[in-house]
């Protein structure tokens, strides 16, 4: 919500989704009149039956939750302008103790990623990978804390290649 109001006030048309009704309530309270309670796949289809084309689509930790990541990532790439770019995240699949955080496993996380399965998974939806980078990401001041949660940064390019396979 925070990036979403921060990047209206400079101008920009901003767009948003979230499965959870109350957060998009609040993003609604906050001024934002273009965010929806549904579903990533809903909001796809929605999205490619109007024409709407995005310079870039934020997934911030959505990957590790979808049954199946690489069709929604196939997808998003139609609702991508020509010079389009998608960025997110996903939890670092090799952080310290993952086998002991009990969200970190179905019915919560269907994946976990890590440099070498980010990357192909994104090359097998014909992305390019521009950037990958694990950054700290910690909830608390402890170290232990921080290295538990560590996250792959990604951000990544539609390739040129696919332009011929979009919807006209």
């Amino acid at each position: 919500c925070l990036l979403l109001s921060t990047l209206q006030s400079f101008g920009n048309e901003v767009y948003g989704i979230d499965i959870d009704s109350i957060s998009i309530k609040k993003a609604k309270q906050r001024g934002l009149n273009n965010v929806y309670c549904m579903d990533i796949k809903d909001y796809i289809v929605e999205q490619k039956k109007q024409g709407i084309k995005f310079d870039v689509i934020t997934i911030f930790d959505v990957l590790e939750h979808l049954v199946n990541p690489l069709e929604i990532l196939v997808n998003l790439k139609h609702l991508l302008s020509r010079e389009g770019t998608i960025v997110g995240t996903v939890p670092n699949g090799k952080r310290f103790l993952r086998d002991y955080i009990t969200t970190d496993f179905p019915p919560h996380h269907f994946y976990r990623f890590n440099n070498k399965s980010i990357t192909e998974i994104l090359n097998r939806a014909s992305f390019s990978v521009d950037k990958i980078k694990i950054i700290e990401y910690g909830y608390t001041g402890k170290a232990i804390i921080k290295l538990m949660f560590n996250k792959i940064k990604l951000t990544f390019k539609k390739e040129c290649q696919f332009q011929a396979n979009e919807n006209p």
